[in-house]
């Protein structure tokens, strides 16, 4: 079972005011609601820094938020924080992968490739100002329960995604050369089979390019070889396995495709010095700690008004 970190039990608790079932979630999060240990997510997340910054690692690639700048997670994305100032805060708009799915997007706007490729966008005033009206409509429309407050949401919703999506497009570089494109084809096949496929021959076969071509492409491109490129994905989620969930090493094991919780083992020490139980043990007392923080926190939840108003009345 994932273990919940800080912002995802703040989601869980927060009052009906600020969210609609488990689907549409806004609250102000701060420095202090992030978790120390990588997490997977397992929502749509859009982060609007108003202050302070923050760095993290978005499946292995690194992306600073700094104000004015909206942040975007996906379900399935390991997060790790590596540094965030004392005084950061920013508004979180979580949504659920039925809540996205019910809005019925065409097949080519293709949401998870564009954000993917584009973790953290720096919007124009004008952009940000209508981003700050739709947090503050989604709050009032939430504070009220409304009739068709579904309905409401899903339409309001909607045009915000395409408005920020054409945005982001335009904002997207120039044509990238080919061996660019092949290089970020690879990555993107590898970070969705890495749990099936291991082998650089099976992703060039699928590329229809030699092993051998893709492998110097993919080097000359990212400074990293394609057996590299998948290494570091197997072993970013193997980490944030052992470190922000309970589930056994052998669990972990199967999850992750491996044939044997030996090979498993072998594999992980191999790369990382250190054996998947030595690993978890590193997280053991700061997770205790983050658990009665947690704890404490969701009882003291409810005398907080975590519901201010973003856009004034």
């Amino acid at each position: 079972m994932i273990r919940k970190n800080s912002i995802l039990k703040r989601l869980t608790s927060c009052p009906e005011t600020c969210r609609l079932d488990d689907d549409f979630f806004v609250i102000d999060i701060t420095a202090d609601d992030f978790p120390e240990i990588p997490v997977i997510n397992h929502m749509y997340q859009c982060s609007v820094c108003i202050s302070g910054v923050c760095k993290s690692r978005v499946n292995l690639k690194t992306v600073v938020s700094p104000p004015g700048s909206v942040g975007f997670t996906l379900p399935g994305q390991v997060v790790e924080i590596i540094s965030v100032s004392e005084d950061y805060k920013a508004t979180l708009i979580s949504l659920s992968p039925e809540f996205i799915s019910s809005m019925g997007f065409p097949y080519n706007l293709n949401i998870s490739n564009v954000l993917t490729s584009n973790p953290v966008v720096l919007p124009s005033k004008e952009e940000n100002e209508a981003i700050r009206l739709f947090c503050g409509m989604a709050r009032r429309i939430l504070a009220r329960q409304r009739p068709h407050i579904h309905e409401i949401l899903r339409n309001l919703t909607s045009a915000m995604i395409y408005s920020m999506a054409d945005s982001i497009v335009a904002k997207i570089p120039p044509v990238l050369s080919r061996e660019e494109n092949l290089a970020q084809q690879y990555i993107n096949n590898v970070s969705q089979n890495y749990h099936r496929r291991r082998k650089v021959i099976d992703y060039a076969s699928e590329m229809n390019i030699t092993p051998g071509y893709l492998s110097s492409v993919v080097k000359n491109v990212t400074g990293k070889s394609a057996a590299e490129w998948i290494e570091e994905y197997v072993l970013m989620e193997a980490k944030a396995l052992l470190a922000s969930t309970d589930m056994t090493i052998q669990q972990i094991c199967y999850q992750l495709n491996f044939p044997t919780q030996s090979f498993f083992g072998k594999y992980f020490k191999t790369h990382t010095g250190v054996s998947p139980k030595a690993y978890r043990m590193r997280y053991f007392v700061s997770r205790s700690v983050g658990n009665e923080y947690e704890k404490f926190f969701a009882e003291d939840l409810e005398n907080r008004d975590i519901c201010v108003n973003f856009v004034s009345d």
